[in-house]
């Protein structure tokens, strides 16, 4: 993992960080081709070096995780 997306993750609260890791895994486990990255400061996950998600929590709450 790209040091500053693991920094990221680690300064999330842990209930948060697990969801967000196990999204990762699941993600990055769907196809060979899916890569991640970083885009606006969260982590991007592209097909084919075009986004088709990223991972998203509310800066206020912390509480909402988006993906596209």
């Amino acid at each position: 993992m790209i040091e500053h997306l693991y920094n990221y993750y680690l300064t999330k609260a842990e209930l948060i960080r697990g969801c967000l890791l196990s999204l990762r895994h699941i993600i990055l486990n769907h196809h060979k081709n899916i890569t991640e990255t970083q885009k606006w400061g969260m982590p991007c996950f592209c097909f084919k070096q075009k986004i088709v998600c990223f991972l998203w929590t509310d800066k206020k709450t912390d509480e909402q995780i988006r993906t596209l």
